[in-house]
């Protein structure tokens, strides 16, 4: 399976992971800790909708290794910060609602 596939099977993990986030029960304290991880989540799937084919083409196209280090640089340096940040702030709202709540939770390095 060529990189282009699996990142394609990714962006639909991210469609279902929206469509559960959606069909949680909101109130007036959940509902903006739900709406940024909707952000952060259809920020993502942009990312592997757009940006992660493009490189993933340029793999299985053979491209040289410079010029697909650049374009992943190029990503990290750019959307990479912006996904950091929507996580970061996502956290700081979850972390504190799921302490309350009494909601066990493990944390681990952001995973974008």
């Amino acid at each position: 399976m060529g990189y282009l596939l699996q990142n394609i099977s990714k962006a639909i993990v991210f469609q279902q992971d929206i469509k559960s986030i959606q069909k949680l029960r909101t109130d007036e304290e959940s509902e903006p800790i739900i709406n940024l991880g909707l952000d952060m989540f259809r920020y993502a799937e942009e990312i592997y909708q757009t940006d992660f084919p493009r490189i993933a083409k340029m793999i299985d196209e053979g491209k040289p290794d410079e010029e697909i280090d650049t374009a992943i640089e190029e990503l990290d340096n750019s959307k990479g910060v912006i996904l950091d940040e929507k996580y970061a702030a996502l956290m700081e709202q979850l972390l504190p609602y799921a302490d309350k709540h009494g909601v066990k939770y493990k944390t681990f390095n952001s995973p974008f």
